[in-house]
Parts: C-alpha cells; sequence; structure tokens
C-alpha cells in the first residue's frame, strides 16, 4: 500500500503488518502495532510510530540507507546484523533500543537522550568509512551506562579520531575494543 510517490501514511491505523518492499517514507500517526515481516536489505527508511508505547519488528537483516525511527515506544530489531546511518528519536522517557545480533555499524549512530537503555552485545565494528559528513560518529545522548563486550573496532576516514559521545554516560566497558585512534566522551566527573 503506497499513499503518495515513495510514501505510506495511515493516520488512523493502530495495527499494520506488510511484506514486501517499504517506502523511503513510513508515517503512523496512531500505530501501536508495526510489524514488517521481509527479510533481505532495506534501504532509506523514515519510520514514525506514534501510538502510545508502540511495538516494532523489522524482517529485515540489514538497514543500508539511512534510517531514521520516531517512536513513543522501545526499538527492538533482534533480526538486524548491520546498520548504516541511523537515528532513533525517542518521544517517551527511559526508552530502550535492542540489536542484539548487529555485529556492525557503518555509518554514524545518533540516539536521543530518551534512549537511555541499549544492548548492542555482539556489535564487533563501528566503521564510519564510508564517506560520512564532517560530524561522523556514535552519539548515545540518553546512555548512563554504555557495555559492548565484543566492540574490536572503532575507526573512521574523516578525521583521525574516532568518537563515541555519550554525554550521561558514567560507565564505558569494551574490553576488546583497541583504543588507538579513539575517543570516548562521557559525563565529566562530578567534584
Amino acid at each position: 500500500v503506497i499513499t503518495a510517490a515513495g510514501q505510506l501514511v495511515l493516520p488512523g491505523a493502530t495495527n499494520v503488518h506488510l511484506g514486501g518492499t517499504l517506502p523511503a517514507v513510513v508515517t503512523l500517526a496512531k500505530c501501536v502495532d508495526f510489524n514488517h515481516s521481509t527479510g533481505g536489505s532495506l534501504g532509506d527508511l523514515a519510520l514514525t510510530l506514534g501510538g502510545a508505547a508502540p511495538t516494532m519488528t523489522l524482517g529485515a537483516t540489514k538497514l543500508t540507507g539511512t534510517t531514521t525511527i520516531t517512536t513513543k515506544g522501545n526499538v527492538n530489531l533482534p533480526n538486524v546484523t548491520e546498520i548504516s546511518s541511523t537515528s532513533l528519536i525517542f518521544s517517551t522517557a527511559a526508552s530502550e533500543f535492542h540489536f542484539p545480533n548487529c555485529t556492525k555499524i557503518t555509518g554514524t549512530i545518533s540516539v536521543s537522550a530518551e534512549g537511555t537503555v541499549m544492548d548492542f552485545s555482539k556489535l564487533a565494528t563501528i566503521d564510519m568509512n564510508n564517506s560520512q559528513p564532517a560530524g561522523a560518529g556514535a552519539f548515545f545522548h540518553g546512555v548512563t551506562a554504555l557495555n559492548f563486550p565484543e566492540l574490536t573496532h572503532l575507526g573512521t576516514q574523516t578525521t583521525t579520531v574516532a568518537t563515541i559521545t555519550a554525554p550521561l554516560a558514567t560507565s564505558f566497558i569494551a574490553p576488546k575494543m583497541d583504543t588507538t585512534s579513539s575517543m570516548i566522551s562521557m559525563k565529566d566527573a562530578a567534584n
């Protein structure tokens, strides 16, 4: 169902279950249950779920384009193994984002301040090597504890130092990470 060229806009739909190719813009103002069952790669996507505490499922295993997800609920994408440039915009405090099988990020990731709990338990590589613009990096604005048990590589070609920025984080755990040319920016220590 395409409501306009490249768009799916269903202002009153509360439960949306789809297969096939998603358009680049999906706006579901009252959706509380979104399910896209098709696997494979998913290109550019701007997904907005506006219902109260919506749940979402994407069958895609790779988010290859620029992905923006705006939601009042949590993001739980267990099928995704690789993501490109991604923005997660939460409108509910203490939201969670789970990518438990994601092993690679190949662009900038930015999570709004309301995203406070994360799961990147298999993430091994954050590699901003695909011509990202200035300001590329990994931004976790609301996370207080960063835990990357499998992260070994954080790199970029746009600057000499790759950066993870988490202004509220007081804990960073990445026991396998090579910290050469890496910067971790966290909350300032209290005096």
